[in-house]
């Protein structure tokens, strides 16, 4: 008896339920009514299904076959502390790990760099979330039919535009971890100059294939430039190596750097997926040439820096003070 009265009352608070989740605008009289009797109904058989020896009698023994919602509040209240308890912890070994990143990236220059980029792909990322649609389409995409709009700015807003967490994530991963040695080589301002130029030379490469394959599709995102990016630092230390998925299995740079390229023409040729297969060959073509042409000012830089080194060391030890780790320049 109690457990058909209960599936009544179970089945009036649904249907109260149901009354009242109809938007504001709809509501009217005769609703709010029939929403206000079937709840009343609801708490009334409820309650008095709770009363013992009232509708059933229970053997002496056996144990209630409903426990009433008010006894289980004090176990709610205790796992709600318990659950409170843990977010802080988890949002104060948060808080320390992100300053403990952000203290070791600004200990170098290359550190800053990419730590700057990586805010600039956040807050637009943030405006995707919070703007009007319409005008991320149009300003932070890159398109044949911008171009012929000549919205010629999208061809480097574009590359700091993502507009799903993993597309962002996994950019910025690879930005700050190939970025970071690139950038104490290059210096802040010539890393930023790179960095740029290349995500535009992506860009001009992607919309150069889409013109050819006749595909107006949009495009999005930093992986140009992060690819050009990547293949910089495997032509700056070709022979560092790194391990496969946190195996013991490494492989160098430089044949990370083909992999990864071979991965794309195949992708390019298959037109698998929605990635801008282009766009990385774009990036990973400029980072070739432009290395090339400018390999002999960089050895000749790298040299005068190993001399005024040497220099500086030289007259540390004669001045009786012994160079430090914090008083060598940065290479």
């Amino acid at each position: 008896m109690r457990g058909i009265l209960q599936r009544i009352a179970r089945q009036a608070y649904t249907r109260a339920l149901h009354y009242s989740a109809f938007p504001h605008q709809q509501r009217n009289q005769c609703i709010s009514r029939n929403a206000i009797t079937y709840a009343s109904v609801g708490l009334t058989i409820l309650t008095v299904s709770d009363m013992p020896g009232v509708l059933c009698r229970e053997e002496k023994n056996s144990q209630p076959s409903y426990i009433p919602r008010y006894q289980e509040l004090p176990h709610r209240f205790n796992s709600l502390e318990d659950v409170t308890e843990r977010v802080k912890e988890g949002y104060a070994t948060a808080r320390n790990k992100t300053d403990r990143f952000v203290k070791k990236k600004m200990e170098s220059e290359g550190g800053k760099t990419t730590l700057i980029l990586t805010a600039v792909n956040a807050a637009v990322y943030a405006l995707w979330k919070i703007a009007p649609s319409n005008l991320m389409l149009r300003h932070f995409t890159s398109s044949l039919e911008s171009m012929a709009k000549a919205r010629v700015w999208t061809c480097v807003t574009s590359n700091f535009s993502h507009q799903g967490i993993f597309h962002f994530g996994s950019n910025m991963l690879l930005l700050n971890n190939y970025g970071q040695d690139v950038a104490d080589v290059l210096g802040m301002h010539r890393f930023c100059l790179y960095y740029g130029t290349a995500g535009v030379a992506s860009t001009l490469a992607s919309l150069a294939f889409r013109r050819i394959t006749r595909s107006n599709y949009l495009s999005l995102g930093a992986s140009g430039a992060v690819a050009a990016t990547l293949w910089l630092y495997a032509c700056f230390f070709p022979n560092r190596r790194m391990s496969i998925l946190g195996s013991e299995h490494t492989v160098s740079m430089q044949e990370f750097a083909i992999a990864f390229t071979v991965i794309d023409v195949a992708g390019l040729l298959g037109s698998a997926g929605k990635i801008d297969f282009a766009a990385h060959l774009g990036g990973a073509l400029f980072a070739n040439v432009w290395f090339q042409l400018v390999r002999e000012k960089l050895l000749q830089e790298q040299q005068k820096r190993r001399r005024e080194e040497r220099r500086w060391n030289i007259m540390s030890i004669v001045s009786g003070n012994t160079p430090s780790s914090t008083q060598k320049r940065n290479p």
